[in-house]
């Protein structure tokens, strides 16, 4: 894996451990790594965090990873986004074996106990979900020249 793709991982964790939810930090990463960044892209992720405001479904790393592959796409249709963003699920999943935050996790992120089990051990879990995310998003649109 080369630097550039590393440093767009680390730049998400960084955003990740300043407060920022897993989509949040992914979205910023890689919109500032791309050149899409604007006064909305932090509030275009937040809902995303947890699996939809922590209802445990799809990851918010893999929601944003999902949407940057959508907006380098735009303007080029599902035909040709559709495969890239299927790529990088298919990734992921295989990776981890799910791309449901709530089996990623383990815990209902609704509960105390899943709060309490975030707060304890979570945030750690969630920073390889995001470093991966951003790096493979990365990698896949650097070796894909398919949306550009």
């Amino acid at each position: 894996m080369s630097t550039e793709k590393v440093k767009v991982g680390e730049k998400a964790i960084s955003y990740f451990v300043q407060g920022n939810n897993c989509a949040e930090a992914v979205f910023l990463a890689l919109s500032e790594e791309l050149g899409m960044t604007s006064r909305v892209t932090l509030g275009i992720a937040t809902g995303f965090g947890g699996g939809f405001g922590r209802n445990g479904f799809v990851c918010g790393a893999v929601s944003a990873g999902t949407m940057i592959i959508g907006l380098k796409g735009e303007g080029k249709g599902k035909k040709l986004v559709y495969p890239v963003v299927d790529k990088f699920i298919t990734e992921f999943k295989s990776r981890f074996g799910s791309v449901n935050c709530c089996d990623l996790m383990g815990v209902d992120l609704k509960t105390e106990e899943g709060m309490t089990y975030l707060k304890e051990k979570g945030h750690k879990k969630c920073r390889g979900f995001v470093r991966y995310a951003a790096n493979k998003v990365r990698e896949i649109l650097d070796s894909d020249d398919t949306l550009g």
